[in-house]
């Protein structure tokens, strides 16, 4: 009996008793990969009896509890008393270093937000957010962790989100990002800048949708899928933006829609298979432009170097300058057989295909003896509406999102001829401006 007694008792003397051992380890901060300081980190003891170790990381992110008896443990660790990370069952039986921890940044956020968002606090991590009321203004700086285009939302809109940079601070979605929204209610974006990569902006669905003084790099923005989910668009707005190596497309039906005062760089605007109560796209100085299953809007005033035509739809489509090439243009379309006020030739709709000499072409300004000057219509010039001129058919009224639009002017009356019904050819809108010279 004593020989058993004896077995016993030196079996639990190595688990529960004498030994006192150093555990230490270090933490990572996802994504950035740099130390993570001022993590607590807990090491609670639950057998034989309960006792709590605690301690911080350091700014190597390193930690470290010495004389640890031998015991049960979980491991638990914070920041700013939010758990972050932690398991349990460890055994400690000599000094031990613990496995690398890594823990999101400050700042991250996913699920439900709301509120305001200032650069004060930069920057913002995002893991997949759903905003229901969620303002982010200039100088705010947005990190995505989703690094590819496969499978679900980097943000997602379940009421409202606006981003509202400002000329001098503006909001940059940063190159080699992905970012995919699912925007199913009302977003309005100003002075944001997508530096993000060809294709990389998804924006699915939608209600309102306004894209304001927004620079769009290497990058090409999808607006609605309603040909995938039949989902009408409320209203979407593109004004006064710039693309490099990019271009917006609408995809669907959408009751309302005004693209203005947009200048591309080897990008532009492209519509499939959309049609619209009311589509008016004007005053654009794009390198190209497809436009595919088309009907009810109207194309007027635009300068515009490869247009790209393919389906069978009814819309209107005048007073454009068609630089270089036009492919399946529908029956009248950039074939000239009689000329404008200027003398320039022209065909049925007024549209002509002229260089449009530029005095600056990062500007999209004409030299006065452009050709589109004064032939658009009512006298306006073709091309971007630098200056508010009491005969251009939209007025610069500031848009409204939050009562869904209704401060900006619909327009009305514009097509002073039929609309056109044609068959068009294939869609494709990598284009470049094509200068021809003036015939004088």
């Amino acid at each position: 009996m004593i020989i058993k007694k004896s077995i016993v008792f030196l079996f639990c003397v190595p688990i529960f008793s004498f030994g006192q051992y150093t555990i230490s380890g270090y933490i990572q901060e996802y994504y950035t990969n740099i130390p993570a300081a001022n993590i607590q980190v807990k090491l609670n003891r639950t057998i034989p009896d309960t006792f709590q170790y605690t301690t911080a990381s350091d700014i190597k992110g390193q930690y470290q509890f010495n004389a640890v008896v031998v015991g049960v443990y979980t491991v638990e660790f914070y920041r700013d008393n939010n758990k972050l990370y932690g398991f349990s069952d460890f055994i400690p039986t000599r000094d031990s270093i613990l496995d690398t921890v890594i823990v999101y940044p400050p700042n991250t956020y996913s699920g439900g937000v709301s509120g305001v968002w200032t650069k004060d606090r930069n920057p913002y991590y995002i893991n997949g957010i759903f905003a229901s009321n969620l303002t982010i203004k200039g100088g705010v700086q947005l990190i995505s962790f989703k690094t590819t285009n496969s499978g679900g939302f980097c943000v997602a809109v379940v009421g409202k989100l606006r981003i509202e940079g400002t000329q001098d601070d503006s909001v940059i979605i940063p190159k080699d990002q992905y970012f995919a929204w699912d925007l199913d209610h009302d977003v309005y974006f100003e002075y944001v800048r997508f530096d993000s990569g060809l294709f990389n902006e998804t924006f699915n669905a939608g209600k309102n949708f306004v894209i304001k003084n927004c620079t769009v790099i290497n990058s090409s923005l999808e607006v609605g899928m309603g040909p995938i989910n039949n989902i009408i668009l409320d209203s979407v707005v593109i004004l006064n933006n710039r693309f490099f190596q990019g271009s917006i497309g609408v995809n669907g039906s959408v009751n309302y829609l005004l693209a203005k005062n947009n200048l591309s760089f080897n990008g532009g605007l492209g519509f499939h298979n959309s049609s619209a109560g009311e589509g008016v796209v004007l005053h654009n100085f794009l390198s190209g432009m497809s436009i595919n299953n088309t009907q009810n809007y109207v194309f007027v005033n635009n300068v515009i170097g490869r247009t790209y035509f393919t389906g069978t739809k009814t819309f209107t489509f005048e007073y454009n300058n068609l630089v270089k090439d036009v492919h399946d243009a529908p029956a009248g379309i950039g074939t000239l057989v009689m000329t404008n006020s200027n003398g320039d030739s022209c065909d049925f709709y007024y549209n002509i295909s002229e260089d449009p000499l530029l005095a600056d072409s990062s500007l999209g300004t004409l030299l006065d003896n452009s050709p589109c000057k004064g032939a658009g219509k009512n006298g306006v010039d073709i091309g971007l509406l630098l200056t508010e001129d009491p005969n251009s058919i939209i007025s610069h009224s500031e848009i409204d999102i939050e009562n869904n639009l209704k401060t900006e002017p619909r327009p009305r009356g514009i097509c002073g001829r039929g609309a056109v019904s044609a068959s068009l050819g294939v869609m494709f809108w990598t284009c470049l401006v094509g200068q021809k010279k003036r015939k004088k």
